[in-house]
């Protein structure tokens, strides 16, 4: 299983049509294509890559709100670092975890929802044994620095795999 971003056509084109709410259909069903393919998935990660198919260079409040505000509804989990929001009805505790396709597609830790943290200690449960988990646990991804921020996003991975040790939820 990867993790593959939506390769969305460039729509700066329809840049002035963004806030117009005759463009609501077609904004959602971008949102929604986001969602099914990458869910689950941080609900500003989402909207930034909605505006940057339309040539917004940032993605501020405005922006997000509306892309955000069209998917009212979906399920969503909060996180220590955002909401992401989910494809399927319920969220699950723990998912298998998606390797990037490519390297475009690559997340940083705080992208990557804890669910999914859990599914790649799940399968790597070993490299708790060792003398720094947080960091075997991003080395088995590929990640070759661990920032301050990505080494406490792996320990309160680690920490609420702790919590849920013994209980039967395989991905």
């Amino acid at each position: 299983m990867f993790y593959a971003r939506v390769k969305l056509s460039d729509l700066a084109s329809n840049q002035d049509r963004f806030f117009e709410s005759s463009y609501d259909d077609e904004l959602r069903a971008m949102a929604v294509a986001i969602l099914n393919q990458q869910a689950p998935i941080r609900d500003d990660v989402l909207a930034k890559q909605v505006a940057r198919a339309h040539g917004f260079a940032r993605t501020g409040a405005n922006i997000r709100s509306r892309v955000l505000n069209l998917l009212v509804g979906v399920p969503s989990t909060k996180e220590t670092t955002g909401r992401f929001l989910w494809s399927s009805e319920t969220p699950s505790r723990i998912i298998c975890f998606r390797n990037a396709s490519c390297e475009d597609d690559r997340r940083s830790a705080g992208e990557m929802p804890i669910a999914e943290l859990l599914g790649l200690i799940q399968r790597n449960e070993h490299l708790l044994s060792e003398d720094d988990p947080a960091i075997a646990l991003a080395r088995s991804i590929g990640l070759g620095r661990l920032s301050q921020s990505a080494r406490q996003r792996f320990e309160e991975a680690v920490s609420r795999w702790q919590e849920l040790k013994g209980k039967d939820e395989l991905c």
